[in-house]
């Protein structure tokens, strides 16, 4: 089903369940916040399962930006690898580490 809540131009994302503790307790998806184009890279955040997902997105980057992948690091950061460049969004592969403070902020918005 179609879920009008995640905008994407139809590149390859990535989802993962975000947790501090060992327990799942988010699912976290990282791909393009843009409808017609690979770019604004953010994370979208869901609380419920991924019934519903978080209006709001914590932007990566504003440039362009192709398949990404996310993990999370024992420390509780995110890390998040995905293709990027000045011209086309696969001239490199660069990776954003964002704090577990970042998270924590977001997911409580």
């Amino acid at each position: 089903a179609i879920n009008e809540q995640r905008v994407d131009p139809g590149c390859q994302g990535s989802i993962i369940n975000y947790t501090t503790d060992g327990t799942p307790s988010q699912t976290i998806l990282g791909l393009s916040n843009n409808s017609t184009s690979r770019t604004n890279l953010s994370i979208r955040a869901s609380l419920d399962d991924c019934k519903t997902w978080k209006n709001t997105v914590l932007e990566i980057t504003s440039g362009k930006s192709g398949y990404s992948d996310l993990a999370v690091l024992a420390d509780g950061s995110l890390l998040l690898l995905y293709e990027t460049g000045a011209s086309v969004y696969r001239e490199k592969i660069v990776y954003c580490r964002v704090s577990q403070e970042q998270i924590t902020k977001y997911l409580t918005l």
